[in-house]
């Protein structure tokens, strides 16, 4: 070594030097992964003078290797230098892509997309919303058919929970994706489905009655509270107690008499009255329960009136008790049918 002349020795520890930064810093590992590289920087200026003699640029070489070095360790640490610009982060991976709307109702209700598109707006809306419907199949040259159309309009739609709709018998087979279970090959034909898309089928002529006590066993079928309010669910189990004795007492009696028909009729009336106004209402319904107890006592005096006109057998006084109350008994009818349809009450209006 002592016979090598200074400058190659100084070129030679440079190229060591060099060599020994590469082989600590610089040569790429295999048990890690380096974070993405910093954004290009200006080199940094080194100090002093630049070399001119080749030992010099040499010994230049050499700190430069070091500094570059030490940068790339700081930037395996994460320590990046403040001139460097920030790394990206990451973009997140995609999500799926949604559903359209239409796709996902369709599977919600177990129904193929297509069909349920193929349905009419109002239709296909009503039972997304998961309502009561109400389809009539008719054939307009038909006098049942136009009947039984008339009744299908009267129907009571308990505040929006019930959707009705007619349409011909030729369009049937547009429908068959919600009538399924159910053969409409015959008019009139109404279909009343349910939340759970099971359908009950009437043919014939039916009324409003009949079509209303089906929405009410389809209600039943989905869960759906008929009357939203305790208080009213017990004044409508009530009327179904007794509202449907007050018709059929007004038939001839046991013993084929009308006196035995007006006796049973104001027999029920009472225990009615008596059983209504035993029920203690909320706040909210008093003026409610006032009117219906005022209504029943009126009824219950024009029976008692002419029950005792009939068995006195007196013409004359039964006529005249039927004159007084006739009247006031319609105007407490309107009354109590008002009401129960303002509460989905339909017992009392029909027993």
């Amino acid at each position: 070594m002592s016979q090598i002349s200074p400058p190659v020795r100084i070129a030679l520890v440079a190229v060591v030097a060099l060599l020994a930064a590469w082989m600590l810093f610089l040569r790429p590992k295999t048990e890690e992964i380096p974070p993405p590289a910093p954004a290009a920087t200006a080199p940094a200026k080194q100090p002093g003078n630049t070399a001119q003699s080749a030992a010099g640029k040499a010994v230049q070489a050499a700190a430069n290797a070091k500094a570059t070095a030490e940068s790339a360790a700081k930037a395996r640490a994460g320590e990046t230098p403040a001139t460097s610009a920030p790394a990206t982060t990451a973009s997140k991976p995609a999500t799926t892509a949604a559903k359209p709307p239409a796709t996902a109702a369709a599977d919600k209700l177990g129904v193929d997309p297509a069909a349920l598109a193929s349905l009419p707006r109002g239709v296909r809306k009503a039972l997304q919303a998961r309502r009561i419907v109400v389809l009539g199949f008719f054939n307009r040259a038909a006098l049942d058919d136009r009947l039984t159309k008339k009744q299908l309009a009267k129907v009571h739609r308990f505040h929006g929970r019930v959707y009705v709709h007619a349409a011909s018998l030729k369009a049937v087979q547009r429908y068959q994706v919600i009538t399924r279970g159910v053969d409409v090959s015959q008019t009139p034909s109404v279909v009343v489905i349910d939340r759970k898309l099971k359908a009950q089928l009437l043919t014939g002529f039916v009324d409003h009655v009949r079509i209303e006590q089906a929405v009410v066993d389809a209600m039943r079928r989905s869960d759906m509270a008929v009357v939203k309010t305790p208080y009213l669910r017990k004044v409508n189990a009530l009327c179904g107690t007794y509202v449907s004795g007050f018709y059929a007492a007004l038939e001839p009696g046991v013993d084929g008499s009308t006196r035995s028909s007006l006796a049973e009729n104001t027999r029920l009336v009472d225990r009615f009255a008596a059983r209504f106004g035993a029920l203690k209402a909320p706040k909210g319904y008093q003026s409610f329960k006032a009117r219906w107890l005022a209504d029943l006592k009126l009824t219950s005096t024009a029976d008692h009136a002419v029950l005792a006109a009939a068995k006195g057998k007196s013409l004359k006084r039964t006529v005249a008790a039927l004159n007084k109350y006739d009247k006031p008994l319609n105007k407490a009818g309107d009354r109590l049918v008002k009401t129960s349809r303002q509460h989905d009450m339909l017992a009392c209006m029909y027993g």
